[in-house]
């Protein structure tokens, strides 16, 4: 008797901590769903201003401005590609769930969405290291320059990340399931996906996260020292140090929202080795994939943080943005008052004609 009982206390928390994680799973999907469409319209936006700054004529000048660009331009493919790419599969079935949306897993599109999602991720990170490392040789080393420009040193960049992705073009392929499809590693490759997917995330977390620490280390060491020694500083050294805050605003926050995604990643990325059998039951799943989905927008926010965080550190950068906004603002106000002048003119024009047509049909009817 006591037995029959514990078990059917058993199988009532079992059902209780179920429904629990199905609950859990759910809301934290529908959270994913609507903050995820408003990371992408802050992204594209944001990105956007921050290129027209970036370009204007008094920024474009400075290497660093290339770097913050080409960064911007990343950013907003990390964007379309991958974030949205992702709502499009995760998300959306949640708000209109009649609609298939496993074209994106399709053969064809699942390769070319899979390495243009990995190759804009690359690129972001290695941009704030090749930035980072600028920053610390104009800092650290004020009498060396790097002998190559900075848009030759991002054509460089460009071409390594793009041979290197190159894997994810063989290594994927569509699976269907019924219905609908999905997008994951060919047959017979699980193993060599596994140790390729967890060697992409050491280069666009781990390693930069490793050479961004110490460059940082290196120059706020420098200018440590540099302030102990009271050396004089000019407009010159105010860029420069204003865009070294810049660049540690970016590789911190860089940091903070890569760690929860990375952390959970690799916890499952563990579990779900080959080499390694574990069996999991279908709460766990459920519990892991409500986490994910919490961690996803803040991994997401990485890719359109970076306007604000120029709008605070940057006082050059704000100077430019007021400018380009007020330029627009008075052109508007110009073209407005250009309107308004003609259409004054020309009922003008209709009131000075109208009494000598008016004196024409009178001597008309008169004869």
């Amino acid at each position: 008797m006591n037995a029959t009982e514990n078990t059917s206390v058993m199988s009532m928390d079992n059902e209780k901590e179920t429904s629990s994680n199905t609950r859990f799973k759910d809301v934290t999907l529908y959270t994913y769903t609507y903050i995820t469409p408003l990371i992408i319209a802050i992204g594209l936006i944001g990105n956007a201003i921050t290129l027209k700054v970036f370009n204007s004529a008094v920024m474009k000048t400075m290497s660093a401005s290339v770097y913050l660009s080409c960064l911007a331009l990343a950013d907003t493919s990390v964007l379309v590609f991958y974030v949205l790419s992702e709502w499009i599969r995760r998300g959306l079935p949640l708000l209109l769930p009649d609609i298939n949306f496993s074209i994106l897993d399709a053969n064809g599109a699942c390769q070319i969405r899979e390495y243009l999602s990995h190759l804009s991720r690359l690129l972001s990170s290695w941009v704030i290291v090749a930035f980072t490392c600028e920053r610390c040789v104009s800092v650290c080393f004020p009498l060396k320059t790097l002998q190559k420009s900075p848009k030759r040193v991002l054509c460089i960049l460009f071409t390594i990340c793009s041979i290197l992705m190159v894997y994810t073009l063989y290594m994927n392929m569509s699976h269907s399931y019924g219905d609908f499809r999905v997008c994951s590693y060919r047959d017979g490759y699980e193993y060599e996906h596994f140790i390729a997917e967890s060697m992409f995330v050491a280069l666009i977390f781990f390693l930069p996260f490793l050479i961004i620490s110490v460059a940082n280390a290196m120059i706020i060491r420098t200018l440590y020292h540099r302030g102990r020694s009271r050396i004089q500083v000019n407009d010159n050294s105010n860029i420069k140090i204003e865009f070294f805050m810049m660049m540690f605003a970016i590789s911190l926050f860089y940091i903070v929202f890569h760690i929860p995604y990375f952390i959970v990643w690799c916890r499952l990325r563990i579990i779900t080795n080959p080499k390694v059998s574990s069996v999991r039951d279908a709460d766990f799943w459920m519990y892991w994939n409500g986490i994910l989905s919490i961690c996803r927008p803040i991994y997401y926010m990485n890719y359109c943080s970076n306007f604000f965080l120029y709008c605070i550190t940057g006082a050059k950068f704000r100077t430019e943005m007021k400018k380009i906004f007020m330029c627009k603002k008075q052109t508007y106000n110009s073209v407005k008052t250009h309107i308004r002048a003609t259409e004054l003119s020309s009922f003008t024009r209709n009131c000075q004609t109208s009494p000598s047509r008016t004196s024409r049909e009178t001597s008309t009817n008169r004869a």
